[in-house]
């Protein structure tokens, strides 16, 4: 008995591969009896329709289409998207046999080995040049040429939950020493320019620690021995038209951060995470979304796109032109200049 696809008539249908023939599943079978069974890694599905001329094949790496232009008709599109949806659903039943926290520690596993492995895992540190724009009631408020410069560091025993292990600094303009905000790991912050250095108040530096900390590249890179980090799977779905796996990960400060990460690239791509707003006493819905990602050196992975949103508006967004890792950035990189004057008041 064959499985009827919506859209695809005439000759369309299910075809496997040969491998998962010997797993069990015969040709033109029906795939509804496969619900509560674990199919083989390797399953391809192939999907022909005779009266769009669209083909599609989805597998292990992926999903491949093949259009005859002379068949296709204005509606192929929307069949397309179904069936892709339809054949990612259909194919996630292979790991039915999963918890949800087996599952979401396995999709952070292979986040990390798509973004470098332990090439990533053993980042020094990162330099990003490029474009930076700040944005008010979702209206560019500012725009700049950008410089980040980002260290990491390591503390001998265990990890501790809510410390940074990072430093910090945010170059402005042409001319990086006449502007820039430096972030320590003590934590403080300074905001520099030509007239001197002057302490950053207590919310700037409370926000940037919550945001550093709960970064899902941070979370990776730093956070993931704390005691209490753990993963849930919250299952797949689709993202600006593409699938995703949704992974909740807390921490041992047992703040949770949902993470999207590409069902294809498994790089992740969007995460939200609440912050305390001490004015309204409410949360703040922070958003980043990731994309445009690059080798940047040695294997590693990193996004050249980043942008961040709260409570819906967009605040920020930097585009790189270029990003380097573990470059031995020296330590004055990140100390104030001994000759700089300490400004006081507002």
């Amino acid at each position: 008995m064959k499985r009827t696809i919506p859209g695809f008539s005439g000759k369309g249908g299910l075809d496997f591969n040969a491998e998962a023939r010997r797993g069990g599943v015969k040709r033109g079978e029906d795939i509804s009896r496969l619900k509560n069974s674990a199919l083989p890694p390797c399953l391809c599905v192939y999907l022909h329709s005779e009266s769009s001329g669209v083909n599609l094949a989805v597998g292990p790496k992926g999903v491949h289409t093949s259009v005859n232009a002379a068949r296709m008709s204005a509606c192929a599109t929307k069949i397309l998207a179904s069936t892709i949806l339809l054949i990612i659903l259909t194919t996630g039943l292979a790991f039915g046999a999963e918890t949800a926290e087996q599952r979401g520690k396995r999709v952070v596993d292979e986040a990390i080995a798509a973004l470098g492995g332990d090439a990533f895992l053993r980042v020094q540190d990162r330099v990003e040049s490029g474009r930076a724009y700040s944005f008010y009631n979702g209206r560019i408020s500012g725009l700049s040429i950008a410089a980040i410069y980002t260290r990491y560091l390591s503390h001998t025993g265990p990890p501790v939950i809510g410390r940074l292990e990072v430093e910090e600094k945010e170059a402005f303009g042409r001319d990086e020493n006449s502007g820039f905000v430096l972030f320590t790991d003590k934590p403080e912050g300074w905001d520099v320019t030509f007239r001197g250095a002057r302490s950053i108040d207590d919310e700037r530096l409370v926000s940037y620690a919550d945001n550093t900390l709960h970064n899902i590249f941070y979370m990776l890179r730093k956070r993931m021995g704390e005691p209490g980090f753990s993963y849930y799977s919250k299952g797949s779905d689709l993202y600006e038209n593409r699938p995703v796996n949704i992974v909740d990960i807390t921490g041992g400060d047992d703040v949770t951060v949902t993470v999207y990460f590409d069902g294809f690239t498994k790089l992740p791509t969007r995460q939200i995470h609440k912050l305390r707003n001490k004015e309204y006493h409410d949360f703040d819905k922070m958003v980043s979304a990731y994309a445009k990602y690059r080798d940047v050196g040695g294997g590693v992975q990193w996004p050249l796109d980043i942008r961040r949103e709260r409570n819906g508006d967009k605040i920020y967004e930097m585009f790189s032109e270029s990003v380097e890792v573990n470059k031995g950035l020296r330590d004055e990189l990140f100390h104030l200049p001994g000759n700089v004057k300490i400004l006081t008041g507002k």
